[in-house]
């Protein structure tokens, strides 16, 4: 596993049944509205893939949801990159033996609050632009995190590749977390199942 961050591949076979996987759960759960992606080429892609299950093509691209830059770091693996800033690379930091790239000591790598706060910046932006309509936005696992981490206030864990990830404001207008026991608690969504 390689630090990808703002650089980019195509999707490989596994990458884009990922996408389909994410695409079909997606299209069980909700007559959704709106696709919208990170401008990174893999990402559309996804998004592609995702819009074909789901019935929609994408609307745009969000600068803000583009990945975290990993700075020089980007294209190493983490042990290579530990090599050549062990100050800024934490190994591991999970059960799986992730590395994660800290916020300072990798040369041009882009602090975790400064990611947060731009995933934060989407979100608000989709919210104003498209208002009570239902949003697929299709990013990557370290802004989606990060960005969690922030508005949720708690530690949020890895996001893999393809995991579908509900959130809406609750009516104070904070953030929350919807799993899936709690779909149908949500009358959009089970509108939406109704119509199936």
């Amino acid at each position: 596993n390689r630090l990808q961050g703002r650089g980019d591949s195509a999707l490989t076979p596994l990458g884009e049944e990922q996408a389909r996987r994410a695409g079909r759960e997606l299209a069980g759960i909700a007559a959704w509205e709106v696709l919208v992606c990170s401008p990174l080429p893999r990402t559309r892609s996804t998004a592609a893939l995702i819009g074909a299950e789901i019935g929609l093509d994408l609307a745009e691209t969000v600068p803000d949801l583009i990945e975290r830059s990993y700075g020089k770091a980007e294209g190493m693996t983490p042990g290579e990159a530990a090599v050549e800033w062990p100050e800024g690379i934490q190994m591991p930091i999970d059960g799986a033996g992730r590395a994660h790239v800290a916020d300072t000591g990798v040369p041009g790598a882009e602090p975790r609050e400064h990611v947060a706060a731009r995933g934060a910046h989407a979100l608000a932006q989709l919210a104003r632009q498209h208002p009570d309509r239902l949003v697929v936005a299709v990013a990557h696992g370290t802004i989606i995190r990060e960005t969690l981490n922030a508005l949720l206030d708690v530690p949020v864990p890895r996001i893999g590749n393809g995991e579908v990830t509900l959130i809406d404001r609750d009516r104070h207008g904070h953030v929350v977390l919807i799993p899936p026991e709690r779909y149908g608690d949500y009358p959009q969504l089970r509108a939406a199942a109704a119509q199936d």
